[in-house]
């Protein structure tokens, strides 16, 4: 499903809950820095720009399932349950890259 993937901004203060700030993200030719966003990264530029940080994820988000060609069906708690495996792998390694989270999230809730 294209552009049907949006966290709530209230939900993803939640993510980042108690990941540790980190410097600017690393930039590369050819590749959007965002992309290069670690959970820390993302953590800390949320508390001064939560919309900017849901814009990331939700583009993220839209990659992962047009790259793997997932089906996510709508559900009352979709966002809830992408927070949480999100959530989940930032805990585990706040220096991974936040895509791996995303990613990881998605197909969390894809229909199998």
């Amino acid at each position: 499903m294209k552009k049907t993937t949006m966290i709530a901004l209230g939900l993803l203060a939640s993510v980042f809950a108690g990941t540790a700030a980190a410097a600017e993200p690393a930039k590369l030719p050819g590749l959007a820095s965002e992309y290069l966003m670690t959970c820390a990264e993302a953590s800390a530029e949320a508390k001064t720009d939560a919309a900017y940080v849901a814009d990331v994820v939700a583009s993220m988000g839209n990659a992962s399932v047009e790259a793997r060609g997932l089906k996510i069906k709508p559900a009352k708690d979709l966002d809830a349950r992408v927070v949480k495996v999100m959530g989940d792998v930032c805990k585990k390694d706040p220096d991974g890259l936040l895509i791996n989270a995303v990613d990881r999230a998605m197909r969390s809730v894809a229909s199998k």
